[in-house]
């Protein structure tokens, strides 16, 4: 009973952190509230309807399949006061999936650490027997992800989905473990992106007898890209975001990039205490560098980085050049 009544007390601190600090979360599965991608936390995570890149298959999965090279994304998110987050993801294109068109499969591995807490053991009396330093809350996840074109009528649509394993750990003493879905939908015609996400469908996490549900998530959004002129391409966005009894959350961000080299982008959130983020990015050849700035009013502004490595898939540049050959004719 003593370790239930300790256990129930942590839950309440890491609820209340999440709530207090992020503003996201009803539930002390922390990893599932934080900012997953460089590029995304720089746009005020606007994502869902302009999901082209690795780091965006854990906002819709279905933008898995709009990407046509081989990428691997690794970042690092210094979080607030002593929390940290890391993440690799790797995509890699199908010419043809399940339904025989363009498709793509993802992994991603991400991982958070709760900073350090104090851990007091206390005698039958309540006095306190002993006293330690520990990890407050260690979470990791493992996802699978598949995304599929299933539409090519009045632009192209594509729908996606993960599987995902979350193992979270708290004060090193009590774990549990859940298994979640992500399902996603992605419309684009031309300059234009409309996208859905169900997030966070699975079972829940019971430490002993304390249970905690994933934050079911529902996101949906809009995108705009265009090029201007001849070395100047902007892309923006709005996406609505509803986390479980939170109340709706509306998030603003967009992105310019100058000669296919250097990037700049800023994001606010909409009664949110994130409000604002600014991010920036150095691409040269095949490998990307990114950086992103939140600022927050309460504690400590975060930092997080990123690198992309972008490898064009030899089979594209086969199947184009025997396309032009045909053309020819």
């Amino acid at each position: 009973m003593k370790k239930i009544r300790l256990l129930m007390g942590l839950l309440f601190c890491l609820v209340l952190t999440s709530n207090t600090a992020l503003a996201k979360s009803v539930t002390g599965v922390a990893i599932l509230s934080q900012a997953q991608g460089v590029r995304q936390l720089g746009m005020g995570e606007v994502a869902t309807g302009l999901s082209d890149d690795a780091s965006a298959i854990h906002y819709n999965p279905a933008g898995i399949a709009t990407i046509r090279n081989i990428e691997f994304n690794a970042m690092y998110h210094q979080n607030i006061l002593d929390t940290r987050n890391e993440a690799v993801n790797f995509t890699y294109p199908l010419n043809r999936g399940i339904l025989g068109k363009r498709a793509g499969i993802g992994v991603a591995l991400l991982a958070y650490q709760g900073g350090e807490m104090e851990w007091n053991e206390l005698n039958p009396d309540e006095s306190v027997k002993s006293t330690e330093v520990v990890n407050a809350e260690s979470d990791y996840l493992v996802g699978l992800c598949y995304g599929q074109e299933i539409a090519s009528f009045s632009g192209n649509t594509s729908a996606g989905v993960m599987v995902k394993w979350i193992r979270s750990t708290l004060a090193e003493k009590y774990g549990a473990s859940a298994l979640g879905i992500d399902i996603g939908v992605l419309h684009k015609i031309r300059e234009f992106g409309l996208g859905i996400a169900l997030q966070n469908i699975g079972t829940q996490m019971k430490f002993i007898e304390a249970v905690d549900s994933l934050p079911f998530t529902l996101r949906f959004g809009g995108s705009y890209q265009r090029k201007i002129g001849k070395i100047v391409n902007v892309a923006g966005g709005m996406d609505g975001i509803k986390v479980k009894n939170d109340n709706m959350r509306w998030n603003l961000g967009g992105e310019c990039w100058i000669g296919d080299i250097l990037g700049i982008r800023a994001g606010y959130k909409i009664k949110d205490k994130d409000e604002v983020s600014l991010g920036a990015s150095v691409r040269y050849k095949w490998v990307q560098l990114d950086y992103g700035y939140n600022i927050i009013d309460v504690f400590n502004n975060t930092h997080q980085i990123a690198i992309t490595l972008r490898i064009e898939q030899m089979a594209n540049k086969g199947s184009v050049k025997n396309k032009m050959i045909k053309d020819e004719r």
